[in-house]
């Protein structure tokens, strides 16, 4: 059914609308203390998240139990991450953007070297702070990303894969990757191996969260020499020979 356009009212509504702007424009920006209040609440709020769904589980964890620990409101809770869902999700990005942050920023192999050897450096670095929280880690993996909040998740994805295009930009820019190479597409191929090698040692180690994950960083090592050598064989402007370097080389890490 089409209705009838009425310009009576529309210009109504526009009024309205016109109204409900000025009355909030006029509202007073929230001071400073207001500000802080509300952040030292969703910081709360956040930590008695993160602390119950690690103890309980996601299912177990209740925004009742949440607020009481938190000392805030339902309605406070509510407000700042709006359902249980969203709560993980803002729990997921504070904590793997944290993570992140500390691969990239604390890389101990040094801005000269080769990319692979930094790129093998920073993921075998997140890799280790995710096992070193698997309770965390095995909720992360499998709920988060999805429903209210997913945002916050997602934004915290495109830090890791932003980040780690950059370093391949810059080893297209030192003559280690070709121009041609896409390095989004190879942030994503590396993302879905770091992934599956971390959704692996936690099948592996469903209780030791003191588990030395050096194996699975090996396996991690492998796995992405795998996806250069499949990469290589893809690319035919890359010479053969190339797959004769990378089958005979004996450091995992370059």
């Amino acid at each position: 059914t089409v209705t009838a356009y009425d310009p009576v009212a529309m210009h109504e509504a526009q009024r309205v609308f016109a109204l409900q702007r000025e009355a909030y424009l006029r509202q007073p920006y929230p001071s400073y203390e207001e500000r802080r209040a509300n952040l030292d609440k969703l910081e709360r709020i956040l930590r008695a998240g993160r602390e119950l769904f690690a103890q309980h589980g996601y299912a177990g964890a209740t925004m009742n139990d949440v607020a009481t620990r938190a000392g805030v409101s339902k309605g406070a809770l509510y407000f700042h991450v709006g359902s249980k869902n969203g709560l993980l999700n803002e729990v997921f990005g504070a904590d793997f953007n944290g993570w992140i942050d500390e691969a990239f920023d604390q890389d101990p192999v040094e801005p000269s070297a080769p990319f692979s050897d930094r790129l093998v450096g920073i993921y075998a670095r997140l890799v280790a702070l995710m096992c070193a929280a698997p309770d965390l880690t095995r909720i992360y993996m499998a709920d988060a990303g999805a429903g209210e909040g997913r945002d916050r998740a997602v934004d915290a994805m495109d830090n890791l894969l932003g980040r780690t295009t950059a370093l391949l930009d810059q080893a297209k820019e030192r003559g280690e990757l070709r121009p041609e190479v896409d390095g989004r597409s190879l942030a994503y191929n590396l993302w879905a191996l770091y992934f599956v090698e971390q959704h692996r040692w936690l099948l592996d180690h469903p209780n030791a969260p003191d588990a030395d994950p050096t194996p699975e960083i090996e396996a991690l090592r492998r796995a992405v020499t795998q996806q250069f050598d499949e990469y290589v064989k893809l690319n035919k402007k890359i010479p053969p020979a190339s797959l004769t370097s990378i089958a005979g080389n004996d450091d995992a890490g370059r």
